[in-house]
């Protein structure tokens, strides 16, 4: 097999750039270890039979500044998206105190404690005296060389709030001042945005409470909208409690039901065509360079929203890639899947196992650099073999066509408009989001985030961190976490109260730091291969012909196919694997290579659930789910579990 030569843009300093030269200059932090005197004081304690409190105090006197009371922990926070998003909390750890600092900072160290990295957003940390605390607030902290301003510090950050948004001009400040009093609150009334005398339109609306009011909650729903008299749109409510904004305002949610009964499929196979059609290689294996593709017009037929998933991969593709004509199979064959004794995985069987496969390549026709777009022949002896697409289950296909970027009012699109339309929704995709909705935007145009999948850059990691909570908790067996397929009904189990960020809920879970680095590589490689080879990584029969005698699995509790970390590591060790680390970013060959190295047992558990901060029992095969997130039995016919596949995919 020849992979194509795919050209190349200016180099772009990685993150994994960035800390390899800062190693490399100031040599690379170790881990702390007491010193040898204090463990002789100890092992002395110990053989004098010391009091229970005493060794208690010894084994305790590393962390002795961190001791104290909750009220008196003050957590302090100072953004810098960048750094913590290319460094290590060893590195920053390490530059913090190399570096000259203001005597502000110096006098207050012994306050100062428990330094997490959140990665892609800051540094957090803890300081024990509030009148330092205070002092800090708004001075400079000296970081690789930079000047990061520690943010300011307040007793009130706590309380809670809510944002309003499409707020009319007309709308008067009492109308909202006296809806919230009518629903038993105090409110104080702030515009969200302010710069000197200048003052944003949306309001955020605070109160004296420091968990979410239970008024603020209309028939167990929180409330996401207001209706003012007198104005036909409503008002939108974002709660600072996140995971309350997954609920869907009322107004939005009936106009994409509105929406998705209005599409309907113009022919059977649903299929995107140019005036000149690509012709399919006649070896498969090997792709040569193509001229990009003409930007003319493309015949263009909406999928439906129960449409299989393999009809969204057939069109990104095409307007996306140079020779990129999906192989017609012999024979489509039917999957069937069953639970593992562990729970949280199915494993995948099929009526006609595959016993070789071609890999062919091709182009992203993109102006960015890509690894190119990948597909596979499955062979059954002499036959091509491809799974049988099944439609989409009826509630995630139409989350899948309301993120499609194909709303369109004619019947014809020019393929620049769809490039200029996708390089939209990759901006979109950086932007603050629900972890399920990426991936239905990823699967309505997977081609389409190649590029900024490809590059790895610091704006992703905020990105890979909700992906790889999303995969953790599709992971979690029904025994502790249920059989809801709701990621936020699933984190809710262990976070009833609060709303944690991705980063903070990985720390959590995962306690261990090489398991959680392992945990984010399997969430790179994840949406590496969903955006570079989309047509293998919808088709389980592809996959198993690339993992030959491995078993592949898939996490049960999502409502989208996510393969198993194991099934993820098989891959990476594959053809298919090495075929594409010759075009990666260094990056993203150093998460491959993490990954292939962690790779669990078969029917293991990843190392990133073995290190979790949440114990499991063992638990009995977990019976499937339906399109409706129903109990069936423990293993489906070949039918349901077609469904089952799809409406994950």
């Amino acid at each position: 097999m020849v992979a194509p030569s795919r050209p190349r843009g200016d180099r772009v300093e990685r993150p994994a750039d960035l800390r390899t030269a800062y190693h490399a200059e100031h040599g690379k932090p170790a881990r702390y270890v007491p010193t040898d005197k204090f463990f002789a004081a100890f092992a002395d304690a110990i053989s004098s039979q010391a009091p229970a409190q005493d060794l208690r105090m010894l084994a305790l006197q590393e962390v002795q500044r961190a001791r104290v009371s909750a009220p008196d922990k003050i957590k302090l926070f100072i953004p810098t998206p960048r750094i913590a998003g290319a460094y290590g909390i060893e590195d920053i750890l390490h530059a913090i105190n190399r570096e000259e600092q203001s005597a502000t900072w110096n006098a207050a160290l012994n306050a100062l404690c428990d330094f997490v990295c959140v990665r892609g957003h800051g540094i957090r940390f803890t300081c024990t005296n509030r009148d330092i605390a205070i002092k800090l607030g708004g001075t400079a902290v000296s970081c690789m060389g930079q000047k990061l301003i520690v943010k300011p510090y307040s007793v009130y950050e706590r309380l809670y709030f809510v944002d309003l948004t499409r707020v009319p001009s007309e709308l008067d400040d009492d109308a909202i001042y006296d809806y919230f009093v009518n629903l038993g609150l105090q409110p104080v009334i702030a515009p969200t945005h302010q710069a000197g005398t200048l003052m944003s339109r949306d309001r955020t609306v605070w109160f004296p409470h420091y968990d979410v009011p239970d008024a603020l909650f209309v028939g167990g729903q929180p409330l996401r909208e207001i209706h003012f008299d007198g104005f036909e749109n409503p008002v939108y409510v974002q709660h600072k409690k996140r995971v309350l904004n997954k609920v869907v305002p009322p107004s939005i949610a009936a106009k994409r039901i509105a929406s998705a009964q209005r599409q309907q499929p113009a022919t059977e196979n649903t299929a995107i065509t140019s005036k000149e059609r690509a012709t399919p290689a006649a070896n498969p294996s090997v792709a040569s360079s193509p001229p990009h593709l003409p930007d003319g017009d493309l015949i263009l037929e909406r999928p439906d929203a129960t449409a299989p998933v393999q009809d969204w991969v057939k069109i990104c593709r095409r307007a996306m890639c140079s020779s990129s004509s999906r192989p017609v199979a012999d024979q489509e064959v039917d999957a069937t899947t069953t639970s593992t004794p562990e729970d949280g995985r199915l494993v995948f069987g099929f009526s006609v196992e595959p016993t070789g496969f071609e890999l062919a390549f091709g182009n992203h026709d993109d102006d960015e650099d890509t690894a190119g777009d990948a597909d596979c022949i499955a062979r059954a002896e002499s036959a091509t073999i491809a799974c049988k697409p099944v439609p989409l289950a009826a509630n995630v296909g139409a989350l899948v066509s309301a993120r499609s970027i194909l709303h369109t009012k004619t019947n014809s699109i020019k393929r620049s408009e769809y490039r200029r339309r996708a390089k939209k929704a990759v901006k979109k995709l950086l932007s603050p989001g629900h972890p399920e909705d990426r991936v239905a935007a990823i699967t309505a145009q997977p081609s389409a985030y190649a590029a900024v999948v490809h590059a790895n850059s610091p704006d992703m990691a905020a990105v890979f961190d909700d992906h790889a909570v999303l995969r953790l908790y599709s992971g979690k067996p029904s025994a502790t976490h249920g059989t809801s397929m709701d990621m936020m009904e699933r984190i809710c189990v262990d976070y009833k109260e609060t709303s944690p960020s991705p980063g903070t809920i990985l720390e959590d879970q995962i306690m261990d730091d090489q398991s959680r680095e392992v945990a984010l590589a399997c969430a790179r490689m994840d949406l590496f291969f969903l955006t570079h080879a989309p047509a293998i990584y919808t088709d389980p029969v592809k996959v198993k012909a690339i993992c030959g005698d491995t078993p592949v699995t898939c996490l049960q509790y999502s409502s989208f196919l996510l393969w198993s970390d194991q099934t993820l590591a098989t891959l990476c060790a594959s053809e298919l694997g090495a075929a594409y680390k010759e075009f990666m970013t260094e990056s993203m060959k150093d998460a491959m290579q993490l990954v292939v190295d962690h790779q669990p047992e078969d029917g293991a558990d990843s190392d990133a659930e073995d290190a979790s901060m949440t114990s499991t029992d063992e638990v009995t095969a977990a019976s499937l789910h339906d399109a409706s997130a129903e109990t069936s039995t423990d293993t489906e016919t070949a039918s349901s579990a077609s469904q089952d596949v799809n409406r994950r995919a």
